[in-house]
């Protein structure tokens, strides 16, 4: 009997356990949302973690035809200087289309180093919920 009662006890105990980990668990979100003008597209894809974003991703795809090699080289420049401040910014140019893809962590030394820039973000709401409903406020869809 006292061995029964010793495994039903230790049998409770990893049964909570494991149910206070599964509820202490963060919850993980991801969301990719698309936007098309004029030919030239946009795609962002929110990361969260417990409803904060915490990397965000944004890609324009422009067509061929209307970025000139001088003007890629001037766009890639410029988003460029935004590796300082943690972001990480790609380019690549085919005969078909000229892309921008810049990953952007969403964390103080990032935050703090835009501001240099003078791009002051500390009034944004990066709740995971805000920033979907901005986005489809802002005309995005999001792809499923």
């Amino acid at each position: 009997m006292k061995k029964f009662v010793k495994s039903l006890i230790v049998g409770v105990v990893l049964t909570c356990t494991m149910a206070v980990m599964a509820g202490c668990g963060a919850k993980k979100e991801a969301a990719t949302f698309a936007n098309e003008q004029d030919g030239m597209k946009a795609e962002v894809v929110l990361e969260a973690e417990d409803d904060k974003v915490n990397k965000l991703t944004m890609s324009f795809i422009f067509p061929a035809e209307l970025v000139d090699e001088d003007q890629a080289e001037m766009m890639e420049a410029g988003y460029k200087t935004l590796e300082e401040t943690g972001i990480k910014v790609s380019s690549d140019k085919t005969d078909e289309e000229f892309t921008i893809k810049m990953e952007i962590p969403i964390e103080e030394k990032t935050l703090e180093a835009l501001k240099d820039l003078d791009l002051d973000l500390d009034s944004t709401d990066f709740s995971f919920k805000a920033m979907k409903q901005e986005l489809l406020d802002d005309g995005f869809t999001e792809k499923k």
